[in-house]
């Protein structure tokens, strides 16, 4: 079953919101914040999990010049799934994180976007399968009750 364009806004959303978290880190955060933080990223497993298996074989498939950079992206996933935990624990415990995620992750989606996202809109893609990239937009809703003002609004 396909629905309209919905796939590009949820993953844009998310994206917007690992950005704000990767500002937040950088600075370096108490224990408490870096906890909330890392549920954020807690939640990228799941996100990469649906760009790989549903979003990106349906968009290959509709935009066949898009598979090496939907084959580099999935390659950016494994090293991040490699070194996330790094970052992670740092903001559990409240350390400050000197490693490559944050960097090398914000490349990441600037590039999901620019050369996957993008082209398939350009090409004229207007409907994605169904499903849900993941729970990251529930995480920050939940911790920041921007969901709960929304409704209440």
């Amino acid at each position: 079953m396909f629905t309209l364009e919905p796939a590009f806004r949820r993953l844009r959303a998310e994206h917007r919101v690992l950005r704000a978290v990767l500002v937040a880190v950088e600075g370096g955060v108490a224990r408490s914040r870096g906890r909330r933080l890392a549920r954020h990223l807690d939640a990228l497993g799941e996100h990469a999990a649906y760009e790989e298996e549903v979003l990106f074989p349906f968009l290959v498939a509709r935009v066949p010049d898009i598979a090496v950079a939907v084959e580099h992206a999935e390659g950016e996933h494994d090293y991040f799934a490699w070194h996330l935990p790094r970052l992670v624990g740092a903001l559990r415990a409240g350390r400050e994180y000197e490693g490559p995620m944050i960097v090398a992750l914000r490349h990441h989606l600037e590039e999901e976007e620019r050369d996957i996202l993008a082209p398939a809109l350009d090409a004229g893609v207007v409907v994605t399968p169904l499903g849900v990239p993941g729970h990251l937009l529930a995480v920050h809703e939940a911790l920041t009750g921007i969901g709960r003002v929304r409704a209440a609004g």
